[in-house]
């Protein structure tokens, strides 16, 4: 298959573990980067190695979802040199990666202090998102080499970044793993890497040595020779130079040392918490020190450091920015005829009306009228309506938009995306003057309450701002309310929900706490729930009467909302539920992996019905038609109405 459909162009920089390829998708009608396994002649036993790492990055792309990690569009194994090889393909971005542009316009020169804590802002995102997952994942090897970029150059903002190359991470399952072999890129590897043993907090340590380069054009840990052993060495017992010493000119800032220092100490315990921890108090400091100059000198051009060796790539170093979709995993094949008793039926549906979207959405949002669906594709937001053409929602953000909701009245259209919040007038087909400026790229927990209440979850709090129409219509900046989630985070959308009387605020992390905040009353924070698994969805009955979550281990869970008593609990679904929605009758409907939804209410033991549907899934709100998408094509809307 890859052979047929993917041609060979031209050669892009290549690693040990593969050949790099730029090609022309004919499928797809656009060019793509295509990662082939290398193969060592006469090495099987490397090959064998070789090829349990590729598996392993395969695996690893495949449970990713984030906008600043490059997605994986396609995998399989092809005819190549007389060999049947693994390859996997990924977008295609011209610009290349930070390693390419240090070399062609070094930040430390280009770049403001600000703008350089943005970039580290928005790689340690990707790299948190990795260290939140379940089981966590340590990327190993971070250094500008594997972010790919795209030139944005604003006050605040000069690169949008993209993490890529997993060929050497890998799945953290203890709190110290160890590693068979010493793997890595030296100038940017911690002590505790080089002593073969795996953490989180190793990529905290290379992105800080990152850091420091992009800040100062200088490695903070210095040695006499590029060779690899001095590298190691130096690592393990050098002490590490702040940026006042490498550079003290650009700035001097005891903050801003003190910062580099903590995030670069030698034993992981002393480190920052997490990755973002680090990066949140760089930007914290470099605010602090108030550096606007965006030109600074760059001093004698003797002193320019020209980088090679110690930011080589590994595997691929080009490649294209693409809002394209992860690729639909095949359906597992699960028996739903289970020996527990979940024979299921098909639930009585009329219709289906199908509608063709130029490609396929990531999300789906019914306005609180039923009278409209928001369609957020990869790459667009349209809004469907019986009866009328696709509406294009045009806010600035709506190529990148992570998440959609409505304003209480169906009217308005709020769309996160690129560190902003925009509204479109859907009725105007307009766009309203308030905008709100977001601290992180790409919020998944958003809702919008009936009460006029839109609460945005960002890192560790979340933001709520009344939004009544009259304040869209203005151009000021409003002061959120602000709520700690303390050790939550959210990692999925629909995490996020408010009551339907918008006087509680649940919300599911991604370490399985679920937590219900009070809004306006004197009632107590409900803690409804520690399951130790991740929260993959979570939603109110129409009536706010019931809670109902979805987790990782599959199962689905619910509890009354004013009792706090569990009413549900569906275990060993046959796939992991991905979504929930809940139907005006209270039909509990699942989404997984599967081409098919699961659908039960709270007084069955488990899910007795089922429709053909995949991927997504949204009930009206006040009318019986549920939105999904047709079980053979993922760009078919397809909205199927219940029998009254």
């Amino acid at each position: 298959m890859g052979a047929e459909r993917y041609e060979l162009k031209r050669t892009l920089p290549s690693g040990h573990m593969s050949e790099v390829w730029l090609a022309y998708d004919h499928e797809k009608d656009l060019d793509v980067v295509v990662k082939i396994m290398r193969v060592h002649e006469g090495d099987e036993q490397r090959n064998q190695k070789t090829e349990e790492r590729f598996a392993r990055e395969i695996a690893i792309l495949q449970d990713l979802s984030h906008p600043q990690i490059l997605p994986l569009l396609d995998s399989g194994y092809m005819l190549y040199k007389q060999r049947n090889v693994p390859y996997l393909v990924s977008p295609y971005i011209p610009e290349g990666s930070l390693a390419t542009l240090m070399n062609q316009r070094p930040p430390w020169q280009s770049w403001s202090l600000r703008q350089v804590a943005d970039a580290v802002l928005q790689a340690a995102d990707c790299l948190w998102y990795l260290h939140c997952h379940h089981p966590q994942i340590v990327h190993e090897d971070v250094k500008p080499g594997n972010f790919l970029y795209r030139t944005v150059n604003v006050p605040e903002r000069a690169v949008y970044l993209y993490l890529f190359d997993f060929g050497i991470s890998r799945y953290k399952h203890q709190s110290f793993e160890m590693a068979s072999e010493i793997v890595g890129t030296p100038a940017f590897m911690a002590p505790e890497q080089i002593e073969q043993q795996v953490n989180c907090a190793s990529d905290q340590y290379a992105l800080a040595v990152m850091a420091c380069v992009l800040l100062t054009g200088q490695f903070p840990i210095q040695t006499t020779d590029q060779n690899r052993q001095y590298y190691l060495e130096a690592h393990l017992y050098t002490p590490p130079q702040p940026p006042s010493v490498l550079s003290p000119e650009r700035i001097q800032s005891a903050l801003v040392d003190n910062v580099f220092l903590r995030a670069l100490e030698k034993r992981p315990e002393r480190r920052f918490p997490t990755v973002l921890a680090f990066a949140q108090a760089l930007r914290h400091a470099i605010y602090t020190y108030g550096e606007d100059q965006t030109e600074p000198d760059p001093g004698p051009a003797s002193l320019t450091p020209r980088f090679s060796l110690p930011l080589e790539l590994t595997d691929s170093e080009d490649g294209r920015v693409l809002d394209e979709p992860l690729p639909i995993k095949p359906p597992k094949s699960i028996s739903l005829e289970r020996s527990e008793g979940m024979a299921l039926l098909p639930l009585p549906l009329q219709g289906p009306v199908r509608v063709t979207l130029p490609s396929r959405p990531k999300a789906l949002h019914w306005s609180p009228d039923g009278m409209a669906l928001a369609c957020v594709l990869y790459g667009s937001v349209y809004i469907y309506q019986p009866g009328h053409d696709l509406q294009l929602v045009s806010t600035p953000n709506a190529g990148h938009a992570s998440v959609v909701n409505w304003s209480a009245d169906s009217q308005v259209l709020a769309v996160a995306g690129d560190r902003k919040v925009y509204f479109w007038h859907v009725t105007r087909a307009t766009l309203l003057p308030h905008a709100l400026q977001l601290t992180m790229s790409a919020p998944l927990g958003m809702d919008w309450s009936i009460l006029d209440q839109l609460a945005i979850w960002i890192d560790a709090s979340i933001w709520i701002y009344h939004l009544p129409r009259a304040r869209l219509q203005q151009a000021r900046p409003l002061t959120p309310q602000h709520i700690s989630t303390g050790t939550m985070r959210c990692d999925n959308p629909g995490t996020l929900s408010w009551s339907p009387d918008g006087t509680r605020l649940a919300a599911g992390s991604s370490h399985g706490e679920v937590v219900c905040w009070p809004v306006g009353g004197k009632q107590a924070v409900w803690h409804v729930a520690a399951l130790g698994q991740k929260i993959q969805c979570l939603c109110w009955s129409r009536d706010g009467s019931l809670l109902v979550v979805a987790t990782k281990d599959r199962r689905v869970l619910g509890w009354d909302g004013q009792t706090h008593a569990e009413l549900l609990h569906w275990e060993h679904l046959p796939a992991l539920p991905r979504l929930l929605t809940l139907s005006p009758r209270g039909r509990i409907t699942v989404v997984s992996s599967e081409k098919r939804l699961l659908i039960g209410s709270a007084q069955s033991s488990h899910p007795s019905l089922t429709i053909p549907g995949q991927l997504l899934a949204a009930w009206s709100p006040v009318k019986n038609e549920l939105a999904t998408l047709d079980d053979q094509a993922p760009n078919v809307l397809t909205i199927w109405s219940e029998d009254a």
